[in-house]
């Protein structure tokens, strides 16, 4: 039977809250133990793999969730094509690894490339099968099927980790966590792929399914080819402390602005003939998103140099002014997230490809820029800053025209929490003018942002507030 939204929320955030947290364990494990240049290395498969992952994890699944009439030979018919193209893509990176690794100079890379890969068959099969239960509304199997897993996999990432293995710890804990998923979820779900003859129904599938994966490879090529980049016209120094800066606050968004997406997105397909329904469901999704994202990436902003210290240790202390800068970037998240997925539920996955390629054209503008005119990381971050508010204009500029949704509006939702947030970093940022001891600083930063967000939204009665304390309220039956 399916959940509340609320309850499905809850699936939802808990199951990538964990898988998070476990990875940042794995992580911070790695950063201690080995050098920074070992991580360079790191970045790359993690790159490539992730370049790759997008034709496995996105466009399909998201097609037959928005697909009205759904029948089991559709989701059958997409596993198949699904596992296909993965094996495919998997022959095509063993080919091409010894070339990456004579590009980049690193030994071993090649083979390190060739097991990592192995992630993109069984990524495949959990892409249809969390399409299956999102359908259906059944994020609490989801939920337990990926805990499991990545409790698993981050078991064996942390002993293979301090008994030595080093980089092969970071592989054996991926390979894991991907492979025991779609197992434990076959055990537990029990949905298996049945025969099909009807190929004809997969047309529909992959006409809408190939525009949100044209618009998503786009995204993935522009994020990991700067990644690339860095690390080719840099070093891989470099390109492990870009890697490191963007890590934690994409983990923390992801986590919190993601589970809140995914969860909103089948309700907002079911409502698809009725674009006022739509609407108010984005005002909502976008109050609430803003109200839980932007304190967390600007406090993270203000607590980035006592987390690393703290958590990373002082090698690492030269990707704080990265991190900040990332938290910047990830403040248009909720904004830019959730007016895409309102278009891809209204079935509009033309519009939303059409505008990502807008996006990609300016963003690789600003990259080429910073890097020939200033050659620094510093500078490709800022450039994104620069750009950020033309993307999220774009953005809510088309929802302006397809769901009536103006700016003005998109601003008074937003603003409560936005200036909320940022009155709470300035004070947590001041903090560090009085408090020298970096564990005691973090431990300060975190506690009084929790006090000081609360009672200036409070103050200024934010709604998201209201619909913050509802929906705990809906969780505990209070």
């Amino acid at each position: 039977m399916a959940k509340s939204p609320v309850s499905n929320f809850l699936f939802k955030f808990i199951e990538r809250i964990a898988g998070q947290f476990i990875s940042i364990i794995v992580t911070v494990i790695l950063a201690r133990l080995l050098d920074v240049e070992v991580f360079g290395s790191i970045e790359i498969i993690l790159v490539v793999v992730s370049l790759c992952q997008i034709f496995v994890q996105s466009g399909l699944n998201t097609a037959l969730i928005q697909k009205k009439d759904c029948t089991e030979e559709d989701f059958s018919l997409t596993f198949y094509l699904n596992v296909t193209v993965s094996i495919i893509l998997y022959c095509l990176i063993f080919a091409l690894s010894p070339i990456i690794e004579s590009f980049y100079g690193i030994n071993e890379l090649s083979t390190y490339l060739r097991f990592s890969a192995l992630v993109l068959v069984p990524c495949s099969i959990t892409s249809i099968q969390n399409a299956y239960l999102a359908k259906r509304l059944q994020f609490e199997k989801q939920m337990i099927c990926s805990v499991l897993g990545t409790l698993l996999g981050g078991c064996i990432g942390v002993v293979l980790a301090y008994r030595g293995f080093g980089i092969w710890s970071f592989i054996a804990y991926q390979l894991g966590v991907y492979t025991l998923t779609p197992i434990i979820s076959f055990i537990y779900v029990r949905w298996y792929p049945k025969k099909v003859h009807d190929y004809k129904r997969l047309k529909p599938i992959i006409s809408f399914g190939l525009k949100i994966f044209s618009a998503n490879i786009l995204e993935t090529i522009y994020n990991d080819v700067s990644g690339l980049i860095i690390g080719k016209v840099f070093s891989p120094v470099a390109l492990a402390l870009y890697g490191k800066g963007k890590q934690f606050p994409q983990a923390l968004i992801t986590s919190i602005n993601g589970s809140i997406q995914a969860v909103a997105f089948p309700y907002m397909a079911k409502k698809q003939d009725s674009i006022d329904d739509i609407k108010d469901m984005l005002r909502r999704l976008i109050k609430i998103s803003s109200f839980v994202v932007f304190p967390v990436v600007l406090g993270m902003l203000a607590a980035s140099k006592p987390f690393v210290v703290v958590l990373l240790t002082n090698k690492w202390i030269d990707c704080t002014l990265y991190m900040q800068l990332m938290c910047i970037i990830f403040l248009s998240w909720p904004i830019m997230t959730a007016n895409s997925w309102a278009l891809n539920a209204i079935g509009r996955s033309d519009l939303y490809l059409r505008i990502e390629i807008y996006k990609k054209i300016l963003n690789a503008l600003a990259l080429l820029v910073s890097i020939v005119a200033f050659r620094s990381v510093t500078a490709v971050l800022l450039g994104q800053i620069i750009v950020m508010p033309v993307n999220v204009y774009l953005n809510a500029r088309l929802n302006k025209v397809m769901l009536k949704y103006k700016i003005a509006e998109l601003l008074v939702d937003i603003m409560p929490s936005l200036l909320a947030s940022f009155i709470m970093c300035v004070t947590l940022l001041s903090l560090q003018l009085f408090i020298e001891n970096m564990y005691v600083l973090l431990g300060v930063q975190i506690a009084l942002g929790f006090v000081v967000y609360f009672f200036i939204n409070l103050i200024i009665s934010n709604k998201a507030l209201t619909y913050s304390l509802q929906m705990i309220k809906n969780m505990f039956n209070i």
